[in-house]
């Protein structure tokens, strides 16, 4: 599991102690802290918009989903095929 927030959030506020027990508690747990206070700083529609975070957290969220990928089943995306030209 993952949490991603940024770290003056007031919506995150009142639940990152509870994120901060469940990291510690689990170990497959991981907690991303971005600098700002914007909730929705991933959606690149709104004006909370990071693009810097909102970079990361899908390239984190992969490398995550990767390392823990099930012994004996496939992807779970698919590699790019390199075409020859």
């Amino acid at each position: 599991m993952q949490v991603h927030a940024k770290e003056a959030d007031p919506f995150f506020a009142e639940d990152i102690d509870a994120a901060r027990a469940l990291v510690s508690d689990c170990a497959d747990a991981e907690m991303f802290l971005y600098p700002g206070d914007q909730h929705l700083f991933a959606d690149h529609s709104l004006s909370s918009y990071d693009p810097d975070a909102a970079k990361l957290l899908p390239r984190r969220a992969i490398e995550f989903l990767g390392l823990r990928q099930p012994v004996g089943l496939p992807p779970l995306l698919p590699r790019r095929r390199r075409w020859a030209r």
